[in-house]
């Protein structure tokens, strides 16, 4: 059975709630809004990595990304991730049968891709590592602040794209895969979304 800590204002269910197994392991943290869950969660293993990002809407669970995950054999597999403290992603790479496989990201704490590796079979490919385009496209109000910034990967989007307010403030943000919306809405100080729009496809 699970143990919880749940924080409750006026009886309702409010703020980040957190989940621990029988033997008091941290495995859980949900976010809820109005005695309902709403916005970012996360799940984690025994040895304390994040294993799914979880996104809720109203209740229901509307996306489950599963991360640093390995095999039977502790090969890792698929999409790993490491995080700054404030939960922002730091690297995201991909692994098969424990070797690395394909893009290797590293961003910086405001979100943008400062730099891309590509392997092959755990091997860094420099020939197409050269043939990669990356680049951060921002717009900017006339008073020298941003206004948007996106980061472009080979002419398209990918990752956070944010609009900023003339004072500097992110009003809003929409997420980006191959230049397709995967998810919007406003962000706190934190960038995590409230009022999430997801896109399922």
């Amino acid at each position: 059975m699970l143990q919880a800590d749940e924080p409750v204002l006026n009886g309702i269910k409010q703020g980040l709630a957190k989940y621990y197994s029988e033997t008091g392991l941290f495995i859980k943290e949900v976010n809820y809004d109005k005695g309902v869950e709403n916005g970012i969660g996360r799940a984690f293993a025994e040895d304390g990595r994040i294993i799914s990002l979880l996104i809720y809407k109203n209740g229901y669970l509307v996306k489950d990304e599963k991360i640093n995950r390995t095999d039977k054999f502790n090969f890792k597999q698929g999409v790993w991730k490491e995080f700054y403290p404030d939960q922002k992603t730091k690297t995201e790479a991909n692994y098969k049968d424990d070797k690395l496989e394909g893009p290797f990201k590293y961003y910086s704490t405001d979100g943008t891709i400062k730099k891309m590796e590509v392997y092959k079979n755990g091997e860094l490919v420099v020939d197409k590592l050269q043939s990669v385009k990356l680049e951060i496209k921002r717009d900017y109000h006339n008073n020298g602040r941003p206004k948007s910034s996106v980061n472009l990967i080979d002419g398209k989007k990918q990752g956070v794209y944010r609009e900023y307010s003339r004072e500097g403030v992110i009003t809003s943000a929409k997420m980006f895969r191959n230049d397709n919306v995967v998810a919007e809405g406003l962000v706190d100080e934190s960038m995590l979304y409230q009022a999430l729009e997801i896109s399922l496809s």
